[in-house]
């Protein structure tokens, strides 16, 4: 009986091709001229073809995210209107993490709180937070600037005293509801007095302090938790009390401030990825500034 004639498969036959074009191309030194100027023209093509296809892909990718980086409602164009939006209660500049505290309801200018208690400190963003401490600290006698928005090693507020310039002194702001102020806070404040020779630097958060950070602080600096601080407001007089109220709900002061542009940001909606559907705070000079902060829903 005959045996049947075994078929090569393709990629024999792809090597039967090699094999006869390079025997043939050491026979004829003409032939194989031409096949090297073949292969190099094909192999030329084929870069521009792809380095075409990948210009047209980026710039497919471009448009899309210029058309929609982020889908935005309507209803979150005037975050002071809706209902759902809640407030930042965590700046760390030297650190930059955001803890964003949820608001229980839209506060309105009839349940907006009539006096000093620790709901204030809950419900205000962390800007806001800081331009009270810093009316504060110019009621209890201090001359206080603000630092500038940015990297600033930790510090949010300059002081001295009124009735001695050279008493300098550096204060730094934390308006954390949902997470103790650590000792790590603490130590970096210290650091840039030691470095800067400052013999006065305070703490001051809407929250409280680790037992760790309260036994290093000892005999370095003053740390002033936020029932302290209401403390200490509340012994002022009735008119400043009140002047300071007048601040700390003055406008939007529910809708967190951009670390970067210090402009109030704008809640957004996530179209794509992980987070897809999701919310968070987000800087409006998008895409010029890329700064987020996360949102919670309660």
């Amino acid at each position: 009986m005959a045996r049947r004639r075994k078929e090569k498969s393709f990629p024999e036959f792809v090597f039967g091709i090699f094999i006869l074009f390079v025997v043939m191309g050491v026979i004829s030194p003409k032939l194989r001229q031409q096949m090297l100027s073949t292969f190099a023209s094909t192999l030329t093509f084929f870069v521009i073809l792809g380095i075409f296809g990948l210009v047209i892909y980026l710039i497919i990718q471009a448009n899309k995210t210029k058309e929609d980086p982020l889908t935005i409602r309507n209803s979150d164009r005037n975050p002071a209107s809706n209902p759902s939006i809640s407030k930042i209660h965590n700046h760390s500049k030297d650190t930059g993490k955001f803890d964003i505290g949820i608001a229980p309801q839209p506060i309105t200018t009839e349940t907006k709180p009539k006096q000093w208690d620790e709901t204030i400190l809950k419900i205000i963003e962390w800007r806001r937070f800081e331009i009270i401490t810093k009316e504060f600290l110019r009621m209890s006698g201090f001359e206080a600037t603000n630092t500038k928005t940015g990297a600033d090693g930790g510090v949010d507020i300059t002081i001295h005293k009124t009735s001695n310039p050279e008493s300098k002194g550096i204060v730094q702001c934390k308006a954390w509801n949902t997470y103790k102020v650590g000792i790590k806070i603490v130590r970096e404040l210290f650091g840039v007095m030691a470095a800067d020779r400052i013999s006065m630097g305070m703490v001051i958060t809407s929250g409280e302090f680790t037992s760790e950070a309260e036994e290093f602080a000892k005999g370095k600096m003053t740390l002033v938790s936020g029932q302290k601080f209401l403390e200490l407001i509340r012994k002022l007089p009735a008119d400043k009390q009140q002047h300071l109220l007048d601040v700390a709900l003055e406008g939007d002061y529910h809708t967190p401030t951009c670390p970067q542009c210090d402009d109030k940001m704008m809640l957004r909606e996530s179209s794509k990825g992980r987070n897809a559907g999701g919310q968070f705070w987000g800087c409006v000079h998008y895409p010029r500034c890329r700064q987020t902060l996360v949102y919670k829903e309660a």
